[in-house]
């Protein structure tokens, strides 16, 4: 009887000290991977200079006309590189493999490289490669704006 009576008086001295402390304090309990805080600064040289300035195009002249269709095929180009976003096939004819050019058309303006050529491409038109057949069939073919930035290796011209 007597260890009953100690054990209700341990028990209850328990749950006056759990009352009180919870009261009195809350436990500190911080999660086994803490959410992490990044802050972006940005280097103010680095924002102030232009990394990737966009050509003189006024010095280059008018653009050409040239009519572009695009290709979904995978593997590799006829420089051998493998097929990728940037990568157009034209006739070395025209413009040489190697050379970079810049391509004006809704959705598809940017700078591309000239690593491939096909055996429909004739003259004055250019296939851009793009990710899948669905995305081809959309672009279909379009009239666009090219300027030559600069020529491949086998079409360095004396002008």
């Amino acid at each position: 009887m007597a260890s009953d009576k100690a054990l209700g008086k341990a028990t209850s001295d328990v749950k006056n000290d759990a009352t009180a402390e919870s009261i009195i304090t809350e436990p500190k309990v911080s999660p086994k991977n803490p959410a992490l805080k990044f802050e972006v600064k940005p280097n103010e040289s680095k924002m102030n200079g232009r990394a990737f300035a966009n050509p003189d195009l006024e010095i280059l002249g008018e653009p050409q006309a040239f009519q572009a269709t695009a290709y979904a095929l995978y593997g590799r180009t006829r420089i051998g590189t493998y097929v990728r976003r940037g990568v157009i096939a034209a006739d070395p004819r025209v413009i040489p493999l190697g050379s970079i050019v810049q391509i004006k058309t809704p959705g598809y303006t940017g700078v591309y490289v000239v690593h491939d050529t096909g055996r429909k491409i004739k003259g004055n038109i250019v296939d851009v490669w793009v990710a899948s057949s669905r995305e081809a069939r959309i672009f279909g073919r379009r009239r666009i704006k090219l300027h030559v930035l600069r020529h491949g290796p086998a079409g360095r011209r004396n002008k």
